[in-house]
């Protein structure tokens, strides 16, 4: 049996290809197609994001496919949450720029300084352990945030920066629908960059 992410095309944004919310239980059968091919049936249709097979899944699956499904979904999650970290990743320089600023114009509280602190400390221990040292700072006057041209505000390099991936608990609508929104962002993206090398 394999498992397929069901897609749709997202007409509103020029017909880009996005992956939706199911995930198809596929099973080739023994029944040969005109061109002698075995042909492949939908068995189900299952929550992508569920942690488990519901019972309804279970009575149509083999044990065999059953197994399959967990090893599946062992591997989607897996790599699903590296999307996700990798984003995370991509974003921080925006995110903690963005914080920076907050602060800077008092646009709003931190509610725990304390676990702040202590994320900023992990960041900077995992980016040494993973090779990349701090730089030594350079003599002459301290590094200031981006600025306007006209010495302004400090400000945040909006079109420079990624959405933050989803935090969201699996299987909650919260975490469906954001997770819609990113894969409509990284759909335009791609979209945008094919426009461009066009």
């Amino acid at each position: 049996m394999r498992f397929k992410v069901a897609e749709y095309i997202n007409k509103s944004l020029g017909g880009i290809r996005l992956e939706g919310n199911t995930v198809q239980c596929v099973r080739l059968t023994q029944e040969i197609n005109p061109k002698g091919r075995r042909i492949e049936r939908i068995i189900t249709t299952l929550d992508r994001w569920a942690p488990e097979l519901p019972s309804e899944a279970k009575a149509l699956l083999t044990e065999k496919e059953c197994a399959q499904w967990i090893e599946w979904k062992v591997k989607h999650d897996t790599e699903y949450r590296r999307r996700q970290l990798a984003i995370a990743l991509n974003a921080a320089t925006g995110t903690i720029t963005a914080a920076a600023t907050a602060l800077r114009d008092d646009a709003g509280d931190v509610s725990d300084p304390e676990s702040l602190w202590e994320a900023i400390d992990y960041l900077a221990a995992e980016l040494v352990r993973a090779g990349y040292e701090k730089p030594k700072k350079p003599r002459g006057r301290p590094t200031k945030l981006i600025e306007d041209e006209d010495d302004g505000p400090a400000t945040w390099p909006l079109g420079n920066t990624t959405p933050l991936p989803n935090f969201a608990p699996p299987g909650t609508d919260a975490h469906r629908q954001y997770q819609a929104l990113l894969d409509t962002y990284e759909s335009f993206r791609r979209a945008t960059e094919k426009a461009k090398e066009a």
